[in-house]
């Protein structure tokens, strides 16, 4: 193996590990440094490699685990509380985590979407599909698939039940080539 293929062994290993970490321990919301020094790594450094290979910053990525924990949570109990579970400081981290991740506030996700439009469709892009769906606030959910996928779209109408579904294809090729 040359050394270009060993250095980039080495930082899928420290990315790897750094996701492992996260996952493990994410209700004690870790920090860079701590996280840093999980994989014996400055937090410049686990930084930089962490965002040239996941695509997001290590910060990032836990606030897409906590909303993905909270989704399920509010699901079975309050704001508060799902809040308080996540370790974050007050109800309105929250609201801003789940604005800034789903494009919902944390009542909206706990009704299903109540009172919501939901607009959803597929668009071919260069992994497959990707499913989108979006509200007003910007998207709300995206995923990828080998092909368009009819119980993708019943899950979304289940977890989403208090909304309006508007299918809109041509709309999600538009948003999938920005």
């Amino acid at each position: 193996m040359n050394s270009l293929n060993l250095l980039l062994d080495d930082h899928y290993q420290i990315v790897k590990r750094s996701i492992e970490f996260l996952r493990a321990h994410q209700l004690e919301q870790p920090g860079l440094e701590s996280l840093a020094s999980e994989v014996n790594l400055s937090a410049p450094h686990l930084q930089k490699i962490f965002s040239a290979w996941a695509g997001i910053s290590p910060k990032r990525f836990l606030q897409v685990l906590n909303q993905r924990y909270a989704r399920e949570a509010l699901k079975q109990q309050s704001v508060l509380e799902t809040s308080m579970d996540l370790g974050l400081s007050a109800p309105s981290r929250l609201h801003d985590l789940s604005i800034a991740c789903d494009a919902m506030t944390p009542g909206e996700v706990a009704s299903k979407g109540k009172g919501l439009r939901l607009a959803f469709g597929w668009a071919p892009c260069p992994f497959g599909y990707v499913f989108l769906a979006w509200c007003d606030r910007g998207v709300c959910e995206l995923s990828f698939h080998d092909a368009p996928i009819a119980s993708i779209e019943a899950v979304f109408r289940k977890d989403w039940s208090g909304a309006q579904h508007i299918q809109d294809d041509d709309a999600a090729r538009t948003l999938a080539n920005k």
